[in-house]
């Protein structure tokens, strides 16, 4: 209220005068007792729920790289890489490495890999594996 008060007139004082009236204002007192709306949302918010796959499952991934394929192609997980990203196989026998958003659709689909994993990636010093750049480990797995 303070701030929506500021942008259109300003004086000294204007805070002290403004809790003043709200602490003595009867319809303000009447609703502070009310639940804020927002504590009752938070229960509903299900953006925290975070899916871990296993080794050997079923995915479906979709490569964020090329703007024209849009579609969803059925993928095996290899290896989990770190908390929220993984390599997965896709049908055609490559490697990509994919990492998992929680704002996905059903929160279990994969994304493709962020600008800051990217340079990540570039900065590690493992082998060269179907053009990326991975742990020796992932690598030594398809020869």
């Amino acid at each position: 209220m303070k701030s929506l008060a500021r942008g259109y007139f300003w004086y000294p004082n204007l805070d002290k005068d403004i809790e003043n009236l709200v602490t003595s204002c009867p319809a303000c007192l009447s609703l502070a007792d009310r639940k804020n709306k927002g504590d009752n949302q938070r229960k509903y918010f299900k953006g925290e729920k975070i899916a871990e796959f296993k080794e050997g499952e079923e995915v479906y991934a979709r490569d964020y790289r090329n703007p024209n394929r849009k579609e969803w192609k059925k993928a095996r997980m290899i290896e989990m890489m770190e908390d929220r990203t993984y390599l997965v196989e896709e049908g055609t026998g490559g490697l990509v490495w994919k990492t998992f958003r929680p704002t996905d659709r059903d929160g279990r689909l994969l994304q493709g890999r962020t600008k800051d994993e990217e340079r990540r990636d570039r900065r590690w010093n493992g082998e060269r594996c179907n053009g990326r750049n991975l742990q020796r480990r992932s690598c030594e797995r398809n020869e």
